[in-house]
């Protein structure tokens, strides 16, 4: 894991190990692992496959905040960008939702760019799932 702060957004590049459930839920133990309650459907997709980087929005509530970014990122570094939208409420079910939302879209390596607490929330991520 590499992680770098500027500003207001956090840029970290983690890799995603293939791992199985049990292994994730000793890392995270409150989680309920009801697979089909934590996938969030609630992402835009850029540009094309594979999948390279994701962006996590600020707020709690800015949803959306970092569409334009996600969208003239895709255009110009030519890769497929995924804009996570969280829907959770616990620190814990964010980890998850964003672990599902980049296992299910992604190639292995992501880089993840997160905007005031998506800068938190990748941070906490990369510190978890590395």
């Amino acid at each position: 894991m590499r992680l770098a702060h500027l500003g207001l957004f956090s840029v970290t590049y983690a890799s995603i190990p293939e791992v199985s459930n049990k292994s994730i839920e000793a890392r995270l133990p409150s989680m309920s692992w009801q697979i089909g309650s934590v996938i969030s459907t609630r992402l835009r997709l850029y540009g094309n496959e594979p999948y390279k980087v994701v962006v996590v929005h600020g707020g709690p509530g800015a949803i959306g905040s970092l569409k334009g970014f996600a969208k003239e990122l895709s255009i110009r570094a030519d890769k497929g960008v995924v804009e996570a939208i969280q829907s959770k409420y616990s620190i814990v079910e964010l980890i998850e939702e964003l672990y599902y939302q980049i296992r299910e879209n992604c190639v292995e390596k992501v880089t993840l760019i997160g905007h005031s607490w998506g800068a938190w929330l990748v941070a906490l991520f990369a510190e978890k799932v590395s």
